[in-house]
């Protein structure tokens, strides 16, 4: 049994101080990156949980959440960071949101290995053209998505990622590689996703009912008259 005296009631102040200040400055961190608005997640997430040691190809204003890969169970607490805040920021719950054009390394430690991401930030992706822009065929017809992104500048941005998402699986569907298969008659809208623009591809699908020409009627050949007999001399 540890007896009370003025050095244990000094370590116990201590020691609860040191708390204290723990746990303010754990929330104010929290606090401050709820406040923050350039920390606030966008309403498109481009990429979930990368793979540590990844290199990925973003643009300004896209977010990518990560997961560590490591457990953190036992109580661990993530510390995040990024090389260069100019070019992507990152918080405490992993979302990462890119600021400005450049490279940009984000870490996640206090774990038992520290693991990084690495991102190459360029131009936001403005629009998105997609040949063909529409699709009418008949069911069991397969149709291959082409799709270019464009700056608002006019440039062409290579390079990103991009999702294709139907709207109704039972009238077509459509691969990761965009080629869209029509499965039976009906509309539906393919969904193409690129950074925070999206733009759909409107897919019709009928069955085609090929009729038979209309033979002609046939007439029976006409028999000429037969003459009327010469009478006798």
């Amino acid at each position: 049994m540890v007896g009370w005296n003025s050095e244990t009631s000094r370590a116990f102040v201590a020691v609860a101080f040191c708390v204290g200040v723990a746990a303010c400055r754990s929330d104010s961190q929290t606090s401050a990156d709820a406040l923050d608005p350039s920390m606030t997640a966008p309403s498109s997430t481009i990429l979930v949980n990368p793979l540590s040691g990844s290199h990925s190809v973003i643009g300004v204003g896209d977010s990518v959440r990560l997961e560590p890969m490591q457990s953190t169970r036992r109580g661990r607490v993530v510390r995040w960071s990024s090389s260069n805040e100019s070019v992507a920021r990152v918080n405490s719950p992993g979302l990462v949101i890119a600021t400005g054009i450049g490279a940009v390394t984000v870490s996640a430690g206090g774990l038992a290995v520290v693991e990084h991401w690495t991102f190459d930030v360029g131009k936001s992706i403005s629009a998105i053209l997609v040949s063909p822009d529409s699709i009418a065929v008949a069911p069991g017809v397969t149709t291959q998505l082409s799709v270019v992104f464009s700056a608002s500048d006019g440039t062409v941005i290579a390079g990103r990622p991009v999702t294709f998402r139907s709207l109704n699986a039972a009238v077509a569907t459509v691969t990761a590689a965009g080629v869209v298969k029509t499965i039976a008659a009906g509309t539906t809208s393919i969904i193409i996703a690129a950074g925070s623009v999206s733009r759909p591809v409107v897919v019709r699908s009928a069955v085609v009912v090929v009729t038979p020409p209309v033979a002609p009627p046939t007439t029976p050949p006409t028999t000429p008259p037969t003459p009327p007999p010469t009478p006798p001399p």
